[in-house]
């Protein structure tokens, strides 16, 4: 019975350290992937989505489009009222673009005041203009801060992906 009862307690463990080693490679998995300040997806990433996309695009001749989002004015306001207060300032402008974004486009936060946009498909020129009006207007109310309220603006360029001409990304 000891042989047995050992056994079973080297499984019961086994099994334990495998659980807490499948947490710690998630949980390094979502810190690779994650930007630590805006809990969004970071530039790593959205690189790996963006070659995916970009693969897809070439073997099945699917349209999707890429963009970026460039805050207006960022620096002054960091620069002014401190690192603190700029990143307060991205937390909130990265809730409200995803917020403003529909679920199967994935904005992630790709460097500095910059966000990066995957419209997986792009057939329709005029909805990707739209989608991204949209995704631009939640910048416009001020945001609000406990240093005061801050009003922002971005501009967001697109480029559009149609099939076997589209190339590997590197930002």
């Amino acid at each position: 019975f000891e042989d047995f009862r050992q056994r079973v307690a080297r499984g019961v463990a086994l099994d334990r350290q495998s659980r807490e080693l499948q947490q710690l490679n998630q949980a390094v998995l979502r810190a690779a992937n994650e930007d630590s300040l805006t809990g969004l997806p970071n530039r790593r990433y959205f690189i790996e989505m963006l070659n995916e996309r970009l693969a897809r695009a070439r073997d099945a001749r699917r349209h999707f489009a890429v963009g970026v989002v460039d805050l207006d004015g960022f620096k002054p306001i960091n620069d002014l009222l401190g690192y603190h207060v700029g990143d307060a300032l991205l937390v909130e402008v990265a809730r409200r673009l995803r917020a403003a974004a529909p679920d199967r486009i994935t904005i992630a936060r790709i460097g500095g005041d910059e966000f990066g946009i995957i419209f997986p498909d792009a057939e329709d020129e005029d909805q990707l203009r739209q989608e991204c009006r949209g995704i631009l207007a939640a910048l416009d109310p001020e945001i609000q801060l406990a240093e005061g309220s801050v009003a922002l603006t971005g501009t967001c360029g697109i480029a559009r992906c149609t099939g076997p001409d589209c190339h590997t990304a590197e930002l």
